[in-house]
């Protein structure tokens, strides 16, 4: 593996993450990034259990200790959010400016007995970029993200 190469290494992507189960068994943590062109979203998450003993739940992100961050699509800064916008399983702090999303899910931060996260955008795009992985692989050899 070229040691430059970030997917593989570094970290993996799904470019179309909106309502998709993502397994933490390959990797330590999610970042979700969200964007919409015009208004303000939403996102909400939830936990699953990839063997399907436990029944999906909603992620409380603010009990989990879930931090986020807003800032310009275009960049610029980002702004931590106010405790007050990660309210129960839901994200909402995106302004006309800071119209996306930067919020990371660790695994350990999953109840006991799920190892999957989803994230749902009320509106726009939501990309997953999986990092910390638990095994390199160079791009065309990495397993799957959707199975755990």
């Amino acid at each position: 593996m070229a040691t430059g190469d970030g997917l593989g290494r570094v970290f993996n992507v799904i470019y179309a993450a909106s309502g998709v189960e993502i397994p933490l068994t390959n990797y330590s943590a999610v970042t979700f990034v969200s964007f919409v062109d015009a208004g303000t979203h939403t996102l909400a998450f939830e936990e699953h259990d990839s063997t399907d003993v436990n029944s999906v739940q909603d992620l409380d992100v603010a009990a989990a200790g879930v931090r986020g961050y807003i800032g310009p699509g275009v960049g610029g800064a980002w702004t931590e959010l106010a405790s007050g916008d990660i309210v129960a399983n839901d994200i909402d702090g995106a302004t006309a400016t800071n119209d996306c999303y930067a919020v990371t899910i660790r695994g350990d931060q999953l109840s006991d007995g799920y190892d999957s996260v989803e994230c749902t955008g009320s509106a726009g795009a939501v990309v997953a970029i999986l990092h910390d992985l638990r095994v390199q692989r160079k791009p065309g050899n990495l397993k799957s993200s959707l199975v755990a």
